[in-house]
């Protein structure tokens, strides 16, 4: 059951300096990071917790959310910064979101 589950799902599952890997329809793509048009990171309320999430679109208007709780978070995380221009790490833009959880913007492809 948990395979058909993730089936129709899209998802981003890892990311490294060279590519993200990304899910869809049930087949793995490779996307350069020259495809993100957008980021966007925010902190999400569960029942007795809350964790953050960050949105992330590429050129082909495809739209992503990866969960702190998933895979590709902690890859995500330490590649972000590093690979799309103007982008701060996780130490800076984490504490600010705790301290007045909102959305912000991480990128934006000029």
């Amino acid at each position: 059951m948990g395979e058909d589950v993730h089936r129709g799902r899209n998802e981003i599952v890892g990311a490294s300096a060279d590519a993200l890997t990304l899910l869809i329809n049930g087949r793995e793509e490779t996307r350069s990071w020259n495809s993100v048009v957008n980021v966007s990171a925010t902190i999400t309320e569960l029942p007795g917790s809350r964790i953050f999430a960050m949105v992330i679109s590429f050129d082909d208007d495809r739209l992503f959310v990866v969960g702190e709780p998933e895979r590709a978070w902690g890859p995500l995380v330490d590649q972000l910064h590093v690979q799309l221009p103007n982008v701060e790490a996780f130490t800076n833009w984490g504490p600010r979101l705790l301290a007045k959880p909102d959305a912000i913007e991480l990128y934006v492809r000029a």
